[in-house]
């Protein structure tokens, strides 16, 4: 877990969609402890994890993002791709990120080298991803 500077536990947020069940088969693998909660779920769960990866449809990413980078400050967020779908809702995480809310993208999973070991190479998985 080089390069994980205070980690303690991932939330995966939407850990029961497609995408999210990849990203907890890969911490596994990794052996990244973790805690899934879904969209309606109770957030409690943030004040021990250090990372949040949000991993929902994509017309929540924006009022998630939103939510909790003003709720959960401690939280290094990680979003699917894209951030939101309107301009306006874009140039305010913009704003979100100049005030230094520690918000990242999350570049495509099926390029990632360990999502092909932690699936066992089943490559429907891990092949070409049509998403957004």
């Amino acid at each position: 877990m080089k390069n994980l500077e205070n980690f303690t536990k991932l939330a995966i947020i939407g850990y029961k969609g497609s995408i999210g069940k990849r990203y907890a088969v890969i911490a596994d693998y990794l052996k990244i402890p973790w805690v899934g909660i879904e969209i309606d779920d109770s957030y409690f769960e943030l004040k021990d994890c250090s990372h949040c990866l949000i991993a929902t449809p994509t017309d929540t990413h924006f009022k998630l993002l939103r939510y909790i980078s003003n709720g959960w400050e401690h939280l290094k967020i990680l979003c699917e791709k894209p951030y939101a779908t309107k301009i306006d809702d874009i140039e305010e995480i913009e704003k979100l990120i100049d005030e230094g809310k520690n918000i990242n993208m999350v570049l495509n999973y099926a390029y990632c080298p360990y999502s092909r070991l932690a699936l066992n190479n089943e490559t429907k998985y891990t092949s070409h991803h049509s998403g957004n």
